[in-house]
């Protein structure tokens, strides 16, 4: 089964941007993101939105 989210430190990783950065973009509402307890989630489409855009739209929180 493939990730259907990622954790902020994941899309860190993965963008090569600091953990910081992608919380600020989620604050801002550059990049969707989902809370799961004291989680933040990032989906999987919502990273390719952003990737393919530079913005995606953001969740209810």
């Amino acid at each position: 089964m493939s990730r259907v989210a990622f954790f902020v430190n994941d899309v860190a990783t993965l963008t090569g941007l600091s953990s910081q950065k992608i919380r600020r973009m989620i604050k801002a509402g550059e990049l969707k993101a989902v809370r799961a307890g004291k989680r933040v989630l990032i989906p999987k489409a919502a990273l390719e939105d952003f990737l393919k855009n530079g913005t995606s739209h953001r969740a209810a929180q």
